[in-house]
């Protein structure tokens, strides 16, 4: 539904740099290619003034926890006064550069202008330099730790709370042009040839596509040019991309890809949340963790012993029995031990 201001105000454009809600229950607007806007209750107020608004488009806009609030623009960084918003001066230490995105954290407001992450403590009135950026940057999050990743067009760049920044160069292989983190932990990272999602926070450490689940227009995505990435209340994902938006839900049923040797498989609950896994032709037992339960790249713990079975049970005292063609296999942890049956059930399934 397009938005219609209840008073009388026509809205300037319905193309928009940023959106950002405040806690009083508004919206600040962004709009292409100048002026912002500020909707509450229906109404929206109009700031087109050159002594309102910033002299440059504003990209990001953002309420730092200690309660100020701050707009990104193409020429450094604005303050809201309450009345207008007013270009911060070379004595805040911002350069007069681009700054596209503005992240709130409880260490205070953080930048990236140019090709440098910025901090404004709570309270302060000076930025500090928090790490260079080593290439043109594009994109800016934090994740549950509070730490800071800036995509640029030659890699990634982490900078904890605690401890130097770390560049990975390996990480881009496309740049990304959007990431989120979700309330999980997994790591969403989009680009114009897809969408990839890193399940493991420990993975998500070095943000490669090798260790990802990968989406493209050929497993039903919009298209491969991601523009945008969100995640709503409920916990969905949804990616806005070139031809439309996709919409990604929590399952509690997932698929695992297997080997193409795993048919007709018989399987056995492990160790936290586990599940081991048998098929009905000799390979490895392979365990499934939990942390890695779904897509082609999971990683699979192989038992020593090669085993073919039908039927399991898991005894109280511990092993965990497999029957096979003729013999049983009793397995302790990743040790498999196979136990001959009589000679009567040589050639029969136990």
């Amino acid at each position: 539904q397009r938005f219609e201001p209840t008073n009388d105000v026509q809205v300037p454009s319905h193309n928009s740099y940023a959106l950002h809600a405040t806690a009083d229950g508004g919206l600040w607007v962004s709009f292409r290619p100048s002026g912002l806007g500020y909707i509450r209750d229906g109404r929206l107020t109009l700031y087109t003034r050159p002594d309102q608004i910033p002299k440059t488009q504003v990209y990001s806009i953002r309420t730092a926890l200690d309660g100020r609030l701050f707009a990104g623009t193409h020429e450094g960084i604005a303050q809201w006064n309450g009345t207008r918003w007013v270009s911060l001066d070379d004595a805040w230490g911002v350069p007069n550069d681009r700054v596209r995105q503005l992240i709130a954290l409880p260490r205070g407001l953080v930048a990236v202008g140019g090709r440098v992450v910025l901090l404004l403590p709570p309270r302060a009135t000076r930025f500090t330099k928090l790490a260079a950026v080593p290439c043109e940057p594009v994109e800016m999050v934090a994740d549950p730790h509070a730490t800071v990743w800036v995509s640029c067009d030659g890699g990634m760049l982490r900078v904890p709370v605690s401890g130097p920044p770390v560049f990975d160069r390996a990480a881009m292989r496309p740049p990304f042009v959007e990431i989120l983190f979700d309330r999980d932990g997994a790591l969403w990272l989009g680009n114009d040839f897809g969408l990839y999602r890193v399940r493991d926070p420990a993975q998500a450490l070095g943000a490669t596509i090798e260790n990802a689940d990968t989406y493209t227009d050929e497993d039903g995505l919009t298209s491969d040019n991601i523009i945008h990435m969100f995640e709503d209340r409920e916990g969905n994902v949804w990616a806005a991309t070139s031809r439309g938006l996709d919409r990604f839900r929590s399952n509690p049923v997932v698929p695992v890809a297997l080997p193409e040797a795993y048919t007709n498989n018989t399987i056995a609950a492990g160790e936290d949340g586990a599940v081991w896994v048998a098929g009905m032709f000799t390979s490895p037992l392979v365990r499934i963790d939990a942390a890695h339960r779904a897509g082609a790249r999971t990683p699979f713990l192989e038992a020593s012993q090669p085993v073919q079975a039908r039927s399991t049970v898991r005894t109280r005292a511990g092993p965990t029995w497999w029957g096979g063609y003729g013999v049983l296999y009793r397995q302790h942890g990743d040790r498999v031990d196979v136990v001959q049956g009589p000679p009567e059930i040589a050639t029969s399934w136990i």
